[in-house]
C-alpha cells in the first residue's frame, strides 16, 4: 500500500480532490476491505472518511471539511486470507486545505503565552499585556486582529497591536490600570482571522496590588445609566454610566427576545463615571441587524435599562 496523493505539500483549494494510492496483495489473495481516514492536526487524531471506498482513486468531498495547514490522509487494506493481513500508508507530510469559505474557526491563544509586565500589577501604573495567537490549527488563515478585556468574564474588547497578516502573531497592548480594583483579577485575550472568525477568549489570572480608587472623575451621588449617544445609531454608539461605590457590575446588550447579544462590561469597577462603546456587533464579532435593543446595567445597588435603536 502506497498513498500517492495528497502526499504532502499540496494546497487544496477546490471543493473536492482525489485520494490516490497503489496496492498489491501477495499469495493470490484479494482485497477484502479498504479504509480511508483523514487528519486535520498532522496525525494527532483521525476521522473515518470511508470504510468501503473501492479502488483508487477515491473522490473526497471537501465541502464540509474545515480548512487546515496540517492535513493528512491514510489508507489501509485488508486481504481475504486467514489470518487476514493488512497494509497501511499515509501522507508523507502535511498538506493544506484552503477552500474559500472553508474557514469557520477563529485563532487560538497559544497556551501559556499570555503574560503581563509587571505581574502582579500595581493599580494605577501602566502595564503591558502580551500573547501569541495562531490560526495554524483552526483553518490555517491569517490573523487579522486581536483584543483584550478586563473582568471576571470578558466584556467589551480593546484592540491590541501586532504584525498581522501571518498565521501566528505576537500581540501586545499597553493597558491603563486606573479603573482596576485590587485583588485577584483576570485579563482576557482573543483574536480574529481574515475570514472574520473570532476565536475563544483565553484568560490570565493575576493579582492587582495597591490601593483601590475612590472615584474616576467626579464621584456620582448615585449609580446611573445614561442614554447612549448617538441613538439611533448606525456604526457605533457610546454608553455612559456611573457608580457611587466600587463593586461588581455587568453592562450587557439584549435583543427584544431577552437574548444576550453583547457583554460590554463584567466584573469589578471603581466608583466614578465610566464609558463603554458598542460597535453594533455581537459577542462573535458579527454585526447585528437593525432593530431595537436593550442596554442593561446591573450594579450592587440596583439595575438600569435603556433602549438602543440600530438603523441600517
Amino acid at each position: 500500500m502506497t498513498v500517492t496523493s495528497p502526499n504532502g505539500g499540496e494546497t487544496l483549494t477546490s471543493s473536492s480532490t482525489n485520494i490516490t494510492w497503489t496496492e498489491s496483495v501477495a499469495g493470490g489473495r484479494s482485497v477484502a476491505q479498504r479504509v480511508i481516514d483523514y487528519s486535520l492536526d498532522g496525525g494527532d487524531s483521525w476521522t473515518l472518511l470511508s470504510n468501503a471506498p473501492g479502488t483508487s482513486p477515491y473522490a473526497w468531498d471537501l465541502t464540509s471539511v474545515p480548512n487546515t495547514t496540517n492535513g493528512r490522509v491514510r489508507v489501509r487494506i485488508v486481504d481475504d486470507g486467514t489470518p487476514a493481513l493488512n497494509g497501511m500508508d499515509g501522507s508523507d507530510a502535511a498538506f493544506s486545505i484552503q477552500r474559500a469559505g472553508g474557514d469557520s474557526q477563529g485563532p487560538v491563544v497559544i497556551a501559556g503565552s499570555i503574560a503581563s509586565t509587571p505581574n502582579p500589577i500595581v493599580r494605577g501604573n501602566p502595564a503591558t499585556l502580551a500573547a501569541r495567537v495562531s490560526d495554524q490549527l483552526t483553518g490555517g488563515g491569517t490573523v487579522a486582529a486581536a483584543e483584550w478585556s478586563y473582568g471576571a468574564s470578558p466584556g467589551f474588547g480593546t484592540a491590541m497591536t501586532g504584525a498581522f497578516g501571518t498565521t501566528t502573531v505576537d500581540v501586545s497592548a499597553t493597558i491603563s490600570t486606573t479603573t482596576f480594583l485590587t485583588g485577584p483579577r483576570k485579563l482576557w485575550v482573543r483574536a480574529r482571522d481574515a475570514a472574520g472568525n473570532w476565536g475563544a477568549w483565553s484568560a490570565l489570572s493575576l493579582l492587582v496590588n495597591g490601593t483601590d480608587p475612590v472615584a474616576v472623575g467626579e464621584l456620582p451621588a448615585a449609580a446611573y445609566l445614561a442614554q447612549s449617544a448617538p441613538n439611533p445609531f448606525e456604526a457605533g454608539t457610546t454608553i455612559s454610566f456611573g457608580l457611587a461605590r466600587a463593586g461588581d457590575v455587568s453592562l450587557d446588550i439584549f435583543d427584544t427576545q431577552g437574548r444576550l447579544v453583547r457583554r460590554l462590561k463584567h466584573g469589578a469597577l471603581a466608583a466614578g463615571n465610566h464609558i463603554a462603546a458598542w460597535d453594533g456587533a455581537d459577542d462573535s464579532g458579527a454585526g447585528v441587524p437593525p432593530g431595537v435593543y436593550s442596554c442593561r446595567l446591573v450594579t450592587p445597588a440596583r439595575s438600569f435599562e435603556r433602549r438602543i435603536v440600530r438603523v441600517r
